[in-house]
């Protein structure tokens, strides 16, 4: 179904200035009506992934206003594609990861999650977990999102099955959220690429699904947030995106450890040699962003916390984001 957004014209902003500033931005955001729980951390960040270089983009455009505000992808493998079990006793790192999101030693919380490997029931044990200003806006299949109901309004949402590859575990969701404090509007898309399985390339079938996220929005005239695990290593990621977009790669991706097993206990493996930034790595969750968002700094965070407890075999990203 589409949401009303898509009602509202096709004027948009095509290429401008994106402003990718690393480092002090994210660590000391100006954010607007944020709670004292999301006050900047005055810590040095210790043991988080951070990107050695930052290419600005030209697309994406310049935010028109001066609303900002945290955003996290974070793809918390749940239940579905490990047990239960394993779930029950990875939801407490996962849920310290959501609630730490710049750093180990500050607890940090962003206005709005984008969550994937999530059904219904761990959406809400999350959320609920985030506490009582926190409530889910739209979730399907395994995509949900979260915001935070004393900053944000839910103003329409969207759920969506793909067209091409179609499975019951992969999908986009939407939620157009309206900051209380500012009035300003921002388009959330959580999406899950179909990954290549049964020693089948899949590359055409994410391809068609990235297509229909885009011609999605393609009207929509208030700003566009596009989070996902992409299943889509670089360059094929980015160069599939359409100019119009901004695709983040070098700005804002993350990393997975070497293999789903990675999820690590201890120190053994979530410090595999290719867990880190840098060319030739796995990446596969990304952010695009369009039509007037300004990312002001971003950072990549282990999922699994302190590397102690098995959390997730993907890392979680932390955006600043100005509309």
């Amino acid at each position: 179904m589409r949401g009303a957004e898509s009602l509202e014209g096709a004027t948009h902003m095509k290429k401008a200035l994106l402003s990718v500033i690393l480092g002090a931005s994210l660590l000391a955001p100006t954010v607007a009506a944020v709670p004292a729980a999301q006050a900047a951390p005055t810590r040095t960040i210790s043991r988080a992934i951070t990107p050695q270089v930052g290419v600005p983009s030209t697309c994406g455009g310049t935010a028109a206003g001066n609303t900002q505000f945290r955003a996290v992808h974070f793809n918390v493998l749940g239940s579905r594609f490990t047990s239960a079990a394993s779930w029950s006793s990875r939801r407490s790192v996962v849920l310290k990861r959501m609630t730490h999101v710049l750093s180990n030693s500050s607890a940090d919380k962003a206005s709005i999650y984008g969550l994937t490997e999530a059904n219904a029931t761990e959406v809400s044990s999350l959320r609920s977990g985030l506490g009582t200003n926190y409530a889910v806006a739209v979730q399907y299949h395994l995509q949900g999102i979260i915001y935070n109901k004393s900053q944000w309004r839910v103003m329409d949402t969207g759920k969506y099955a793909f067209k091409t590859n179609y499975t019951a575990e992969h999908s986009f969701v939407h939620a157009r959220l309206k900051h209380i404090a500012t009035g300003r509007q921002i388009n959330v898309i959580e999406a899950h690429l179909v990954p290549n399985y049964g020693g089948v390339d899949r590359s055409a079938a994410r391809r068609a699904q990235l297509a229909q996220i885009e011609d999605t929005v393609s009207g929509w005239v208030n700003p566009v947030l596009i989070m996902g695990d992409m299943n889509w290593t670089s360059p094929g990621f980015e160069n599939a995106v359409r100019s119009s977009f901004c695709s983040v790669r070098r700005d804002a991706a993350t990393y997975f450890p070497s293999g789903a097993s990675y999820y690590g206990t201890k120190g053994f493996s979530a410090y595999p040699s290719g867990n880190k930034y840098g060319v030739g790595y796995p990446i596969l969750d990304y952010a695009l962003v369009r039509n007037g968002v300004t990312m002001n700094g971003y950072r990549v965070l282990r999922g699994t916390f302190d590397n102690k407890a098995a959390g997730s075999d993907h890392h979680m990203l932390t955006l600043h984001l100005k509309i």
